[in-house]
């Protein structure tokens, strides 16, 4: 059991984004009232939107929580200017459509206590699809047992995270990640203006300045139902500037294992937008991210890709045949 004492020394804040999602934010905001362990204080920031969200928020939490309004600047800054009026030590990030299970901020409180020299704590999640189908992001490392290395570190530091996202998914999402707002402030927050890749982009330099302290417990469920798949129907066209800015990072680096992980992450993200963009229809994009030559560093992977490819393609002008006929 989580010792209540000690609890009382770490004080967290909690910083939730809106635009636009009246219909999931209360049962968001009754997530996070409904742990073991309450937030300090709970922070919404509301990035312009023109919905009732702000509306339901007073009528059902009254002072409970706290709301910022600001002309839309996106997710990025939403973020920084949350985490600007935080009076936490330490924040808790929280997206408007996702949910946390009960004891999410009690286990955040145990990493801390464990690790108190950690910038970044994370839980396992998992997806909510449609329907209310609820999946496992497909989370690899180099170990088939563990995330953990206890060759090097104890067991609950994530030994490398690089390796682990070049695998895989994310071990962790934008809503089961706590970090140490004077991190924050050392990293200068999410970069602004970009409209993908900036929590990646976060997380990726928090890695290479302190050590990740990690739960493999689901603690989180990241909503991805079909309202939130914008970037289905319009992916980014080509590498997202994150990537671009690690690649550029790894490939002066002495450390060959940490250069290469780096490299193999950016590879892993051109492959994902190849297959978004895929999905898309958007079959000449998709080759040519997928003709970057980091993509042949995992041959079985670009091949599962390539003929993906070329069967949409085949399905698609076959489509396209059958309709000129009938018409």
């Amino acid at each position: 059991m989580l010792n209540p004492k000690k609890s009382q020394s770490i004080h967290v804040s909690v910083v939730i984004p809106l635009y636009n999602k009246a219909e999931t934010i209360v049962k968001t905001l009754q997530s996070v009232l409904s742990q073991t362990c309450l937030a300090d204080e709970i922070i919404v920031v509301d990035d312009g939107s023109d919905d009732d969200g702000v509306v339901r928020i007073e009528r059902n939490f009254g002072n409970k929580v706290h709301v910022i309004k600001q002309h839309n600047a996106g997710v990025a800054a939403a973020r920084n200017r949350g985490v600007k009026e935080a009076k936490g030590e330490y924040i808790a990030f929280l997206d408007a459509d996702d949910l946390w299970l009960p004891h999410y901020l009690e286990e955040i409180h145990k990493l801390i206590m464990l690790y108190p020299k950690s910038g970044l704590f994370g839980t396992r999640y998992q997806y909510i699809d449609d329907d209310n189908q609820y999946s496992n992001p497909k989370i690899r490392s180099e170990s088939d047992y563990s995330l953990f290395d206890n060759n090097e570190m104890e067991e609950g530091i994530l030994s490398s995270y690089f390796s682990v996202v070049s695998k895989g998914d994310l071990p962790f999402t934008a809503s089961t990640v706590t970090m140490k707002k004077t991190l924050l402030e050392e990293l200068n927050g999410f970069p602004e203006g970009e409209k993908m890749g900036e929590d990646q982009d976060l997380w990726a330099r928090a890695a290479l300045n302190t050590t990740i302290a990690y739960s493999p417990r689901v603690l989180g469920f990241y909503n991805r139902t079909a309202n939130n798949r914008a970037c289905n129907s319009m992916p980014p066209k080509s590498e997202c500037p994150f990537s671009k800015r690690l690649y550029d990072y790894a490939k002066h680096l002495d450390n060959k294992k940490l250069s290469n992980d780096i490299i193999d992450y950016t590879a892993t993200h051109i492959r994902f937008l190849a297959a978004q963009n895929i999905i898309a229809g958007q079959y000449a994009t998709a080759k040519q991210l997928l003709d970057d030559p980091r993509c042949a560093r995992n041959v079985v992977k670009k091949t599962r890709l390539s003929l993906l490819l070329l069967k949409e393609k085949i399905i698609h002008f076959i489509f396209k045949s059958v309709k000129i006929q009938i018409q």
